[in-house]
């Protein structure tokens, strides 16, 4: 009798152990997966531009955890400046995140595979990854204004069919970005297509032809890249309505065939009805560019 009572005080005792030993390692683990429950929720960071390019100031880069593992690329509403889930998201795959370690399945970007990293949560900031390499990402949550907004808005037929430009990216979608006179480039990014059109010796206002291989519309898929360049053969027009240098915005039209051939067959893009709103960035930055609040 006493023996079994012996017994049954050393496996109360276990119990009891084993109790708190599970609870202080899993005191943030959610209880769908072995996922820190710290890190569940929005985080950003945002990094400065090289102005050797005439582009915007501010990179944003952001990501949503979620209880089932999976890891969403954000990005910011251009014309609200708030932060929203990307409108072609990278989703990737935590498959355990405890004891300041994320094992990552990787699904988007150019690397493929599964990968460990390290994570420090201190405060309101998540520290992925060593130095010199780590990244520091700020908390927030959806919808939470970041940057000023800035306009850019374009819209395009590409063989009658309607396209509009990407509204929630790193960065603004469509630009045009000069460093000089000789260098003015309109660029514009939708969901699989980018068109871009460089002019020559740009004035404001006005009506400009666009030159042979200058306009130019491509068509991303997985493994390849396809798409065409303006020829002599049409019409290609870039016209400019309006070019504010005060509040640095630029407003206007566009129009040309984009022609390539592959393997001796010719292939056209009717590019039509182009219409569009942007910013303008310079080398300098004296003109206006998205900045954080």
């Amino acid at each position: 009798m006493k023996k079994g009572f012996k017994y049954l005080i050393t496996t109360l005792f276990l119990c009891v152990l084993c109790f708190f030993s599970c609870s202080t390692t899993n005191t943030h683990l959610d209880s769908y997966k072995n996922i820190d429950s710290l890190l569940i929720g929005e985080w950003f960071l945002v990094d400065t531009m090289d102005s050797v390019y005439p582009s915007p100031k501010f990179h944003f880069y952001g990501i949503q955890i979620n209880k089932d593992g999976s890891m969403i690329s954000l990005g910011i509403e251009t014309n609200t400046g708030k932060v929203e889930i990307s409108d072609n998201p990278g989703i990737d795959t935590i498959i355990y995140a405890y004891d300041e370690t994320i094992h990552l399945k990787k699904c988007s970007g150019s690397v493929i595979g599964e990968f460990d990293m390290n994570y420090v949560i201190k405060g309101n900031k998540l520290t992925i990854g060593e130095e010199p390499y780590s990244r520091t990402y700020n908390s927030t949550s959806l919808h939470t204004p970041i940057f000023t907004p800035v306009i850019s808005d374009v819209s395009v037929k590409v063989d009658s069919v309607l396209m509009t430009n990407q509204k929630v990216r790193e960065l603004p979608s469509a630009f045009i970005t000069q460093k000089g006179k000789s260098y003015t480039i309109f660029g514009a990014t939708f969901s699989s297509t980018r068109i871009e059109i460089v002019i020559d010796n740009f004035n404001g206002v006005g009506i400009y032809n666009i030159p042979y291989n200058k306009g130019r519309f491509s068509i991303f898929f997985s493994d390849v890249i396809l798409g065409g360049s303006s020829d002599t053969t049409t019409t290609a027009t870039f016209i400019v309505d309006k070019f504010d240098e005060v509040n640095n915005t630029c407003s206007g039209r566009f129009s040309f065939d984009a022609n390539s051939s592959i393997k001796k067959q010719i292939l056209k893009y009717e590019i039509r009805e182009g219409i569009f709103t942007v910013p303008i960035y310079r080398s300098v930055y004296k003109s206006f560019t998205p900045s954080p609040l």
